[in-house]
């Protein structure tokens, strides 16, 4: 779903055909005013609707009808949106903005024609005005995606703005918890990725159209990543019983993923288990993913602290590794 003008401008609009059906008891304008809004307000060619608007505009800068011009403007605009002219959308609501009438319905229209015609700097640029004036989620997430490869600190803010607003956005939700582990920020992470899994565990089926064994897999790998990141956070803070608990998860959704075995092991170890740490380093060991080396050379300090320095008999570890490896 697009940003639309209607998610700002829609009260306005409203109100402004309440205002139209509406006649002032006592009329405080001329008639040389009525007559040019009524030539406004009467025309149905959508340019020389805008032109009329703008001739009343500068001929009475003062005019109590004002408050009945701004709704034929924005319905003009409306027009435009609906059509689907984005490029005359455009250069309608700059004058709108011009005219200072309200610049929020104006940037409104102008977020969802930069829209329209792909223009990702426009967009911005309108975008960060508007949620100035008027934040709201859908309008915040839109605004995530633009930053998202321009300016990470931008991102971050959009995106926690938006899941503040849109609690269950879960591609929103999903994007923080990877992106503040990429930078290896497990605590924010791990507080997205259990809202992920949470979501996750409200779907009670695969939506229209999607194979169900497909969707189960798929569902089965997302919660196998969402609990490796909750257990990265718990890891970080040093909660290393909490951080085994939900490694543990993970395993159980997918059971060869080298870098969990491996901090599965790191927290084994930290918890003095140092029989089920070479056990599970050994697992990372051979499952020959980018943990793999390091598993290896903790495999062989751990063993090495326990058995005079020497390798002897490790051997037996990694068989009985490879051959759980292979019962799974």
């Amino acid at each position: 779903m697009k940003v639309t003008s209607w998610m700002v401008a829609g009260w306005f609009l409203a109100a402004g055909a309440l205002a139209q059906d509406a006649a002032p008891q006592q009329p405080d304008y001329t008639p040389e005013e009525y007559a040019a809004y009524k030539k406004a307000a009467d025309e149905t060619d959508p340019a020389k609707k805008e032109e009329y608007l703008g001739e009343f505009l500068r001929a009475h800068p003062q005019s109590s009808l004002k408050s009945y011009i701004l709704p034929l403007y924005a319905d003009l605009l409306k027009h435009h949106e609906s059509s689907k002219n984005y490029t005359a959308l455009a250069s309608s609501a700059e004058r709108f903005l011009a005219t200072g009438l309200d610049k929020t319905v104006a940037l409104a229209f102008l977020v969802s024609a930069s829209q329209g015609l792909n223009d990702a700097e426009k967009f911005i640029t309108y975008g960060e005005q508007l949620f100035e004036a008027q934040p709201y989620g859908n309008l915040a997430y839109y605004l995530a995606k633009a930053f998202e490869n321009k300016d990470p600190k931008k991102y971050f803010f959009y995106g926690e703005k938006a899941v503040e607003f849109m609690p269950e956005h879960y591609e929103m939700i999903a994007g923080l918890a990877d992106r503040y582990a990429l930078k290896r920020d497990f605590q924010k992470a791990a507080r997205h990725a259990r809202s992920a899994h949470r979501i996750l565990e409200k779907m009670t089926g695969p939506p229209e159209g999607t194979d169900p064994a497909q969707w189960r897999s798929q569902v089965a790998l997302a919660k196998a990543h969402w609990f490796e990141i909750s257990a990265g956070g718990y890891y970080q803070a040093k909660q290393h019983e909490a951080a085994l608990q939900d490694y543990d998860k993970s395993l159980a959704f997918y059971k060869r993923n080298d870098a969990v075995f491996y901090f599965r092991g790191i927290c084994l170890e930290h918890l003095g288990r140092l029989g089920l740490a070479m056990d599970s380093l050994a697992k990372s060991m051979l499952l020959k993913g980018p943990s793999s080396q390091s598993a290896k050379q903790r495999l062989e300090y751990i063993y090495r602290s326990l058995h005079n320095q020497t390798l002897v008999g490790m051997e037996a570890i990694i068989a009985k590794a490879q051959a759980d490896l292979d019962r799974e």
